[in-house]
């Protein structure tokens, strides 16, 4: 990451430069264009820069994680029983060799090896 001085460096050269991204990248020899961009942009926002990284707000609730935590292991649970033989399904040896093989079969194909 560049410092808050080589950002504004960038940011004023690129403004004198008549907002000309390559001619900028070509003298300073930094930074990508997208991220020039966006500096100019906060810049033009702010009338300055930020002195340093700041975190995007969180994107997900704690309850909310939990939440997909649970569904996860649910979801685990009912391919576990998929994948358990019942008395006399012969699909399952096939749904086995398949997780083996790392190959997927449809329901369709499965079907077909009875």
């Amino acid at each position: 990451m560049s410092s808050y001085e080589d950002r504004i460096r960038s940011v004023w050269l690129y403004i004198k430069s008549g907002k000309r991204t390559g001619a900028t990248i070509r003298q300073l020899g930094y930074p990508p264009k997208n991220a020039l961009k966006s500096w100019h942009q906060k810049f033009e926002q702010d009338h300055d820069l930020p002195m340093g990284y700041m975190r995007s707000k969180r994107t997900y609730s704690d309850e909310e994680k939990n939440c997909r935590r649970s569904l996860r292991i649910a979801s685990r649970s009912i391919i576990r029983a998929w994948m358990t033989p019942q008395k006399g399904d012969k699909s399952a040896s096939v749904r086995q060799q398949s997780i083996e093989m790392d190959v997927e079969f449809s329901d369709r194909e499965i079907h077909a090896f009875n």
